[in-house]
């Protein structure tokens, strides 16, 4: 009997807790302009349709009220209180994304027409566009929300 009554709490630490998966998002600011985003169907990472941003790693942290952002060149992301550290990756992955179509010529990205407006704020280089994320461990960061415009 004693066997069974340290086996059940034993397997019980087994089971899949709903913590274990849960991620802190914060926020990273990047500024448009330069930033490269794509489109994708689906990938092995979802069967959703994404949007993938590429971004450069900034050279400090943007503030808390956004007071250092002109730090940040055209197509650059930081934290609020930090640069993107060299081990952290250079793209944000948004799930489930749809309205919206990217126009090319000649192999290059002419234009996006979209209902989504911080794919236009990602085309100006005198705005910046904030998302929550979190770092998946694979080398992407994870959007779990769309933050403020500036």
């Amino acid at each position: 009997m004693k066997k069974i009554f340290w086996l059940v709490p034993a397997l019980l630490l087994l089971l899949p807790s709903p913590f274990v998966y849960s991620q802190t998002s914060y926020l990273l600011v990047v500024r448009g302009g330069d930033s490269y985003f794509t489109y994708t169907p689906s990938s092995n990472f979802s069967p959703e349709p994404q949007i993938w941003i590429m971004f450069k790693k900034g050279p400090q942290g943007v503030g808390a009220g956004w007071e250092n952002r002109n730090t940040l060149a055209p197509g650059q992301a930081a934290w609020l209180d930090r640069p993107v550290a060299a081990n952290e990756p250079d793209r944000i992955i948004l799930t489930g994304v749809r309205d919206f179509t990217i126009s090319w010529a000649k192999l290059q990205v002419m234009g996006v027409s979209s209902s989504l407006p911080y794919l236009s704020v990602l085309q100006d280089a005198n705005k910046f566009q904030a998302f929550y994320v979190y770092n998946d461990g694979r080398g992407n960061f994870i959007a779990t929300g769309i933050g403020p415009t500036m």
